[in-house]
């Protein structure tokens, strides 16, 4: 079975941590197919910080309201269960930065 990957991010109002933890997933060994970014605060996510994001399946959604940390991460990961055939769900921190990873598994 192949493993592909869907990655959910929350981003509530901090746009430049959150780009800051896309490009490192663009760096990484292994590339999600896609990323499910919640906006949960009220600035949207700037468009100029996805220059350098072309390799990123990106998807935003916006909640509209603080729907908290579980609230939008289930947001997110129902968006991946219904509209994507990722086998592995995986939530991140925007305040992660990915580093390379050769394991098995990924």
């Amino acid at each position: 079975m192949t493993v592909t990957i869907g990655v959910v991010i929350l981003d509530f109002d901090q746009s430049r941590i959150t780009a800051r933890c896309l490009r490192s997933l663009v760096k990484g060994s292994r590339i999600p197919e896609i990323v499910v970014l919640v906006e949960n605060g009220a600035e949207s996510f700037a468009d100029e910080q996805r220059i350098d994001l072309s390799n990123l399946n990106i998807i935003t959604l916006r909640a509209g309201q603080n729907l908290g940390c579980a609230g939008g991460r289930n947001l997110g990961l129902n968006y991946l269960i219904m509209n994507s055939s990722v086998t592995t769900l995986v939530t991140l921190d925007n305040d992660t930065r990915v580093h390379l990873c050769n394991c098995e598994y990924w």
